[in-house]
């Protein structure tokens, strides 16, 4: 689509659209009211666009031309391959102009030439627990996004990260039981595989010189590799039309509120969510509230506020932040004067 669409996405937010990948939350209906109130038609983006018309992306210069990229197309549909310049003659293609840019010729490697490949043994890396805060615009961040961006921030910082074996190889890095989206965090871990000749101190010292101010502050440590999470800490202030003690009154009320996880697979399981909360203090301005994660799993804290409180939009009405992972004693915690 083009600018059009935003004002579509804007009237579907405020209509109450959330997680819409998820087809648990996605309401058609909510979108198609929306593509109306706009004024917006969404058949001018289903079809197939002319090569003549003015295209959204036009605005943006990444140096190749448009008509060739026309060209390229219809030889593509034919089956015809375009010549890798490379090594093949020039195919016109815009991004050149033989003054400034212009491209670099390889070279086939000689006979008996063979390519040095340095091994990296598992002994140089060692690993470290990290622990930061994730708050403003990176509480939108899902799991897998947040490992490809401490990814980029190890590089950033010049630190040497063991990598994965493989045809994809990935970082080693993982997170212990990550915020969910929408959800600030005052404690988040991280556990990565870093070069072994770094203290903690000096990887502490390079990730701060590129960590974004939401992840700050932060403490790093070796890894005993003895943690177990018990449970989680949420504090939750009202910042829209919520009765929070109305809720809560009615959740103290009821025995049991029984939430239905089904798996993929159609098999299911019934969990009482009064087993898993345990509610610290209210107010009608704020919520303290504790979520136990036990050997059958947990209960998510969206369902808490929707099921059992009967907040519709929880994340609309409520500014939530977990602030606290809940230990047990086994575990060695990250104090500041490890740093």
């Amino acid at each position: 689509g083009d600018r059009r669409v935003g004002d579509v996405i804007l009237n579907a937010y405020k209509k109450g659209a959330r997680l819409d990948s998820w087809s648990e939350f996605f309401n058609y209906e909510i979108w198609e009211e929306s593509f109306k109130e706009a004024g917006v038609d969404p058949e001018i983006f289903t079809g197939e666009i002319n090569e003549d018309s003015i295209l959204p992306w036009d605005m943006v210069d990444y140096g190749i031309l448009k008509k060739f990229l026309v060209v390229d197309r219809k030889r593509a549909r034919t089956g015809l391959e375009t010549p890798f310049c490379l090594v093949d003659r020039c195919t016109a293609c815009g991004v050149c102009d033989f003054k400034e840019v212009k491209n670099i010729t390889s070279s086939p490697p000689s006979v008996g030439e063979e390519k040095k490949v340095v091994e990296v043994s598992s002994s140089d890396y060692r690993k470290v627990l990290i622990r930061h805060r994730r708050s403003g615009i990176y509480k939108y961040v899902s799991s897998r996004d947040l490992t490809r961006n401490w990814g980029i921030f190890f590089r950033k910082a010049g630190i040497n990260v063991k990598y994965s074996k493989g045809y994809h190889p990935l970082p080693s890095i993982s997170f212990i039981f990550p915020a969910p989206v929408g959800v600030e965090a005052d404690e988040e871990y991280l556990i990565g595989e870093v070069e072994k000749n770094l203290t903690p101190d000096e990887l502490k010292l390079k990730l701060e010189a590129v960590l974004p101010k939401e992840f700050y502050p932060l403490y790093v440590q070796e890894y005993s590799g003895r943690i177990k999470v018990a449970g989680f800490l949420y504090r939750a202030v009202k910042r829209d039309n919520c009765d929070i003690v109305k809720s809560m009154e009615e959740f103290k009320e009821r025995d049991d509120i029984l939430w239905r996880k089904e798996n993929r697979r159609g098999n299911y399981k019934v969990k009482n969510i009064k087993d898993y909360v345990k509610v610290i203090n209210y107010t009608s301005d704020e919520l303290i509230f504790e979520i136990d994660l036990r050997e059958d799993g947990m209960v998510p804290v969206s369902v808490f506020l929707e099921k059992a409180l009967h907040l519709k939009d929880p994340f609309s009405c409520l500014t939530i932040k977990r602030e606290e992972i809940l230990f047990d004693e086994e575990v060695v915690r990250v104090e500041e004067n490890s740093r």
